[in-house]
């Protein structure tokens, strides 16, 4: 179930949430909640990172000692941590409040941000009465910390999961930042991993795919700005008219012959993926209607189907 929210809300408007974690993403979320009117409390085992970001958050916030004392008096805690650490995180700071329960007797609700896991990593945390889940963006995180224009979040789907008070503030949280929710089905684990293999083909293959291309056009004078315009038009027919409809070239109009040029033209590493690739085309290129027969029988004998 997907619900948009294009204008951010002031669901957080004072709230305290600590970001445990000031990476690439829990410095834009931590920046952009601060824009939002929420008070950011900041953790980070990099300590000095954790006072950069709050000498450039344009709201309040503070940095906490110990990311349990962040916890501690937060209505909300996001979970930022690298994702082969996020089991062990949560293990431990279970271990913390296992000894020491928060003061007030308060639980914040707690989301993890990471995509392949569901919100069963932190059962541990759950176990002892905290509201646990996950707010995962579906964003391509610039790789310097706090390098994201203000407001980017504004076009991010946040898959989320969790128990029902988890799932309410990870809809605050959406809200907040003027996203759009994409409410994972059942449990949301095997959603979650599914999910993140998708968007990991999509993002990181894509940009490999342009890396690749980019090696074969290579001499040819401007190249890069001559493909990154093709790109732009391709997502765009792709947004408006959906993948069948938009599937252009030799292979989409049946061209056997110019297919076997280009295959000819290719590198080993290029061909390769021409062909997976290309049986793909193929594929959406009969449930078109513009390839059958011979034509479509010789396509595929040329890309190895």
């Amino acid at each position: 179930m997907a619900r948009l929210i294009n204008t951010p809300t002031a669901d957080l408007l004072g709230v305290r949430v600590a970001v445990l974690g000031c990476g690439a993403l829990g410095s834009a979320l931590a920046f952009e909640l601060s824009v939002a009117g929420a008070v950011p409390v900041l953790w980070s085992r990099n300590g000095e990172r954790a006072l950069e970001l709050l000498g450039r958050m344009q709201g309040e916030g503070e940095v906490a000692g110990s990311a349990a004392l962040a916890v501690e008096g937060a209505e909300l805690a996001l979970l930022c941590v690298a994702d082969d650490a996020l089991a062990g995180f949560a293990e431990e700071l279970a271990a913390v409040f296992a000894k020491e329960p928060p003061e007030q007797g308060g639980h914040a609700a707690l989301l993890h941000t990471n995509g392949t896991f569901g919100p069963s990593v932190l059962a541990p945390l759950g176990a002892l009465g905290f509201a646990t889940g996950k707010a995962h963006p579906l964003f391509a995180v610039p790789p310097v910390s706090g390098q994201v224009p203000e407001g980017r979040f504004r076009e991010t789907w946040f898959a989320t999961a969790g128990s029902e008070a988890a799932r309410g503030f990870a809809s605050r949280l959406v809200g907040a930042l003027g996203a759009r929710e994409l409410s994972l089905a059942g449990d949301g684990e095997e959603a979650s991993a599914r999910l993140h293999a998708a968007a990991s083909l999509l993002s990181g293959g894509l940009v490999a795919l342009f890396d690749l291309a980019r090696e074969t056009a290579a001499g040819t004078p401007d190249f890069e700005a001559a493909l990154l315009a093709l790109l732009r038009s391709t997502l765009q027919n792709l947004e408006e008219r959906g993948a069948k409809a938009a599937l252009t070239g030799p292979i989409a109009r049946g061209a056997a012959g110019l297919v076997a040029r280009q295959l000819a033209a290719l590198d080993p590493s290029a061909c390769a993926a021409y062909r997976v690739l290309g049986l793909r085309m193929l594929e959406l290129a009969r449930e078109r209607g513009t390839v059958a027969g011979a034509e479509a029988i010789e396509l595929a004998r040329l890309l190895g189907g």
